[in-house]
């Protein structure tokens, strides 16, 4: 009778486990792509700078507040958000652990590089690694930007790194609300930097006549600017304490100095 007993055990001790090991792990997605993206593009991007036409001081004026942003913020996360962005190109495998891996290659100013991101379920959170192999760079399996999301995508950070030292340069706190407006909150972080300490607020809100695009600026000095501009018709306007005695400056569609209404 004791045997007996003793082999029932075993068998419902190795039909637990068998049923645990074939548990298949619940796949999540990627953050959305605001939470991938900067649009400055009406400033002529990250590294370029914009044409600016005569009667255009207003404008001017915003473009340089923005390039003094992409100094401190923008170039050092540009090319690490880019490949983080098209990661959306490519299908995940789940791995045995329960993690989902995206492994893809992109050419990005003349030189290719292998990416791979990992993501782990952490209980109500997804844990993020890309990791960054380029040659060119003399970089392997470079930890390039961590991150946390929630797994219902409303909210999150990534911590951009340094592929020169092992520190955190830039950290990016995310929210998306659900009609779909977006802030993203970018601080330069290493202390040994002049640029430490300086902020940029991105927004987006979804609107029937293009989105309304802002930017909240602040920098090592503690100045500040607010900048806004319509997506579609690139109308918009600054207002700084440092310019125009702080009143509301805007230009329209062709970028020239307007009246504000």
């Amino acid at each position: 009778m004791l045997k007996y007993r003793w082999l029932c055990w075993l068998s419902v001790m190795a039909l637990w486990i068998g049923c645990g090991d074939n548990t298949t792990p619940e796949p999540f997605g990627l953050p959305p792509t605001e939470a991938m993206s900067l649009d400055l593009s009406l400033f002529g991007g990250v590294l370029v700078a914009p044409s600016i036409a005569e009667g255009a001081s207003h404008f001017a004026v915003a473009a340089g507040y923005v390039s003094e942003a992409n100094l401190a913020i923008g170039i050092p996360i540009a090319t690490p958000l880019q490949l983080l962005k098209n990661a959306r190109d490519t299908a995940a495998i789940i791995s045995e652990s329960g993690s989902q891996i995206w492994e893809y290659s992109l050419d990005l100013s003349g030189t290719t590089y292998q990416i791979r991101l990992e993501g782990i379920l952490d209980n109500t959170n997804i844990q993020w690694q890309l990791y960054v192999s380029n040659a060119a760079l003399d970089l392997e399996d470079f930890l390039w930007i961590e991150g946390q999301s929630a797994l219902d995508n409303k909210g999150g950070r990534w911590y951009f790194k340094s592929h020169q030292e092992s520190k955190t340069l830039v950290l990016a706190e995310w929210t998306v609300s659900e009609s779909r407006e977006f802030e993203a909150i970018f601080t330069r972080q290493d202390r040994d930097s002049d640029s430490y300490g300086s902020m940029l607020t991105y927004r987006r809100s979804p609107g029937p006549q293009g989105d309304i695009l802002s930017l909240f600026l602040q920098d090592a000095m503690g100045r500040s600017a607010e900048i806004s501009w319509n997506s579609l018709s690139s109308a918009g306007y600054i207002r700084s304490a440092d310019y125009n005695n702080g009143d509301k400056s805007c230009w329209g569609m062709h970028r020239q100095d307007v009246t504000c209404e």
